[in-house]
């Protein structure tokens, strides 16, 4: 045994130890060197700013990017916990309830949609201000404030038309969240973490 341990020993070390005090930034992270020169680290790429031609983009154009319609990921993280509820419900070895199913998916859509426009309108004149919100539709004035707010109340009248189709604990809980998406945006004026007023 000892004999085993003074083998283990030397082969450890012999080998080639890392210096883990000069670690390299990971692969990805580097940028093909000029010749003759070492790698730097690749610079984050900044999301292009999208340009908007006033003359050729539509009243239809602009509500479509006002509800980002072009960005589903908030309607599907919005769609998800419901979905899986629905799912979850059903007996064992069935599908679940596809008419549920489907109300849930209409109303995430509106719903998400709702929460931003109500967000582009609070925050209309600070969108203007920052690089990244400049071009949305409200900041780059391709919709007026009464167009939004109209489009908001289709949004919520079209909302409220799902909620009815359900059961009135459900329609009661779904009356509840509309206050949280009115006023959710407002939040980032006097917090830096506004998700937490979505648990209170």
């Amino acid at each position: 045994m000892e004999a085993l341990r003074r083998g283990l020993r030397r082969r450890l070390r012999a080998l080639p130890l890392r210096r883990w005090h000069r670690r390299q930034p990971p692969r990805a992270l580097l940028c093909a060197a000029p010749e003759g020169g070492r790698k730097r680290p690749r610079q984050p790429q900044q999301e292009p700013e999208v340009k908007y031609d006033k003359a050729s983009a539509t009243k239809l154009d602009a509500l479509y990017l006002l509800a980002r319609m072009d960005r589903p990921a908030g309607t599907l993280l919005l769609l998800w916990p419901g979905a899986w509820s629905i799912a979850l419900a059903a007996a064992p070895g069935a599908l679940p309830d596809l008419k549920l199913l489907g109300l849930f998916t209409v109303g995430a859509f509106i719903m998400r949609g709702a929460g931003c426009t109500v967000n582009d309108i609070w925050d209309r004149r600070y969108d203007k201000q920052v690089a990244r919100t400049r071009t949305r539709p409200l900041a780059a004035d391709l919709l007026t404030v009464p167009e939004a707010v109209a489009f908001l109340g289709a949004q919520l009248t079209l909302g409220l038309g799902v909620l009815l189709q359900l059961n009135w604990q459900s329609i009661a809980l779904g009356a509840c969240s509309v206050p949280l998406v009115l006023t959710y945006p407002l939040a980032k004026r006097f917090t830096d973490y506004p998700q937490m007023v979505l648990r209170r």
